[in-house]
């Protein structure tokens, strides 16, 4: 496999790449109607129903000894039609692949209940390890259709994907090793997430790529590429990667054979897309971006801990996504050796948003954001990362109207409101149990318009053997009272959407961001969360009765509690489970006063015995 390297003054084909990839074999699998075939290399699963298909064909039409089963049927009825045909390349999907898919439902429909589905992969060698993909879309609609993907074989995964009029998202789930006799189990269900009333759940295409393991040797590698910055420019059809880069290898990588480095991926922001200029404006002086910064010699390691490790500067033809960062990431990692327990990402703006959408979908991959001045569409799921150590940044007066955020039944004030809003919602939502929001205390050194001061707020606990709750304490300047705080606003007395160059020059951020590690991700999973009544009058005095299921991971349960504080309550009050229903409630009486008109966010929160915890958001509606 060839691809394009630049070094300045000149430029050359690298024929050498990875051992492992060398070995690398892909299936991809359209599954949908006949009439609707994909073009040559995709394997086409034309029948729900339970059948067997041998002989795939991988992706260069070549019969392999790969058979897939489907043991327990789709809906058999029909097939999905409505699925986007002009899917992002970053997929890796043809539109005649992606424009259908199979479907299943709990509830009937057209006379059929398929609850869940299952295939069964069957010829893989167990020596190998296999990297899925899944993709699947359903135009037109809007609300919630996640599908829970489940892939087991001598090690078991799982991934969620939302099929509502996606055309960009991706299921990945890599490194499956399969059985001892070389099957590889599919499950498919709804995800906790799915809001369908039917709960529709789908398949539209999905790619498997072998690896080979390849012990690692330990073997020294070019040291001309040392404490260097080094430009990789996307070529299509010849470079293995989906997009175009700088790479920074720390000095003294290559005489240190065996070690693993700290990873930093840098996002930029919509004025730097691949349309807008060449790679080389990711490192202009008004961004002040780590690689400006080694370019014009004003890093130092005693300042600038990214000097110690690796840093990723991508280039985006579009948007950020989880899906297209995690493919520039895994693929970088095959590239340099790569600490997992030390993957830092931040981003300005546009990649800001990138950076919270990272952290949403991969939360169990990364150790730390840091998002400035950044919106994102698609954080209905932030609460998968509320373990995730955050230190966000915005400027106070930022006018600049970010992407809606849908409507005002998601929680986030952002449809109408400016990008700093977004960023402080986004921080409160992570955080159910605060005392106080982060706006509550702001505007006591603020005002209503412009503040006057720069401010950081570290998120600490009232106790300290305190799970919950937690409160936010304020510091003038823009380093924290708390350098331990896992989670941090700071935002800054200024107009305008800017704050990066400013952020990207302290040594306080960069010195905190390069103290985390991974944290262990949540083993407790929260489902069928409610409230019922879901609405009563303002002054009704509703009895609300406030429930949720919780999964059990290899952690047991220390509690369940809910944040009433939207509806007049308490900051925090326990869940009582219930032995009939298997379910954790709470009866709560909606008070006389002091509840507003609006909708309420219940925030329920699952703590296991190690301390880690996942959160769930549920509404209730106050009418007046």
């Amino acid at each position: 496999m060839k691809f394009i390297k630049h070094i300045p003054g000149y430029t050359f084909l690298l024929l050498v790449f990875l051992s492992a990839l060398s070995h690398a074999e892909t299936w991809l699998f359209d599954f949908g109607p006949a009439t609707q075939n994909s073009a040559p290399g995709y394997n086409n699963i034309n029948n729900p129903g339970i059948q067997t298909h041998t002989g795939l064909i991988n992706s260069e039409g070549l019969t392999t000894g790969i058979s897939l089963t489907i043991s327990i049927p789709f809906n058999t009825d029909g097939t999905n039609p409505n699925g986007t045909t002009t899917p992002a390349p970053e997929t890796g999907f043809a539109g005649s692949a992606t424009r259908d898919s199979f479907f299943g439902n709990v509830a009937v429909f057209q006379g059929i209940s398929a609850p869940n589905a299952q295939m069964r992969l069957t010829g893989l060698d167990p020596a190998q390890r296999y990297d899925f993909s899944i993709f699947a879309s359903r135009m037109g609609v809007t609300d919630n259709r996640e599908t829970e993907y489940k892939i087991t074989g001598a090690n078991l995964a799982t991934a969620y994907l939302d099929a509502a009029g996606n055309t960009a998202n991706v299921a990945t789930i890599n490194d499956i090793q399969p059985a001892a006799d070389g099957s590889v189990l599919i499950d498919l269900a709804p995800g906790s997430a799915n809001t369908n009333s039917t709960k529709f759940y789908y398949i539209g295409a999905m790619k498997i790529v072998s690896r080979t393991i390849v012990p690692d040797t330990c073997e020294a590698s070019d040291s001309t590429l040392d404490d260097k910055l080094t430009k990789y420019t996307y070529v299509e059809g010849v470079s293995p990667y989906t997009m175009g880069h700088w790479l920074y290898r720390p000095a003294g990588y290559s005489y240190a054979p065996c070690k693993k480095y700290p990873l930093l991926v840098w996002l930029h922001g919509l004025g730097e897309t691949c349309s807008k200029g060449s790679l080389d404006i990711l490192n202009k002086s008004s961004l002040n971006s780590p690689g400006y910064q080694i370019l014009q010699g004003t890093a130092y390691s005693n300042q600038r801990p990214f000097l110690n490790g690796i840093i990723l500067q991508p280039q985006t033809c579009s948007n950020w996504n989880a899906s297209n960062i995690d493919a520039m990431i895994e693929y970088v990692k095959t590239q340099v050796r790569v600490d997992d327990e030390r993957i830092y990402v931040t981003g300005l703006s546009l990649g800001g948003g990138g950076a919270w959408a990272y952290a949403a979908s991969k939360y169990t991959k990364v150790a730390a954001i840091v998002p400035v001045a950044g919106t994102e569409s698609a954080l209905s799921s932030i609460n998968a990362a509320s373990h995730v150590p955050t230190w966000a940044f915005h400027n106070y007066n930022d006018t600049n109207v970010g992407p809606g955020l849908g409507p005002v039944t998601d929680l986030f004030r952002c449809k109408s409101y400016t990008h700093r809003e977004c960023t402080v919602e986004h921080i409160d939502r992570m955080i159910p149990f605060a005392t106080t929001k982060v706006m509550q205390n702001y505007s006591a050194n603020g005002g209503a318009t412009q503040a006057t001061t720069d401010r950081t707020a570290a998120l600490g606990k009232l106790l300290p053997d305190d799970l919950l709750p937690t409160q936010w304490n304020w510091n003038d300047g823009r380093a924290p009272l708390d350098s331990s705080a896992k989670t941090l606003m700071t935002i800054y007395a200024a107009s305008g959407h800017s704050g990066w160059s400013t952020t990207y020059a302290s040594q306080a951020m960069w010195e905190w961001l390069y103290a985390q590690q991974r944290e262990p991700a949540p083993t407790l999973k929260i489902s069928s969360q409610t409230i019922t009544p879901v609405n009563a009058s303002i002054n009704s005095a509703a009895t609300l009765v406030i429930s949720a299921k919780i999964s059990l991971g290899e952690i047991p349960v220390a509690s369940v509690s809910a944040d009433l504080k939207a509806l007049g309550g308490s900051n925090v009050q326990p869940m009582v489970y219930d032995s009939v229903s298997k379910t954790y409630k709470l009866t709560y009486t909606l008070p006389a006063t002091g509840v507003s008109v609006g909708t309420k966010g219940v925030g329920i929160v699952a703590v296991d015995t190690s301390g880690n915890r996942t959160l769930k958001f549920v509404t209730f509606t106050v009418d007046p």
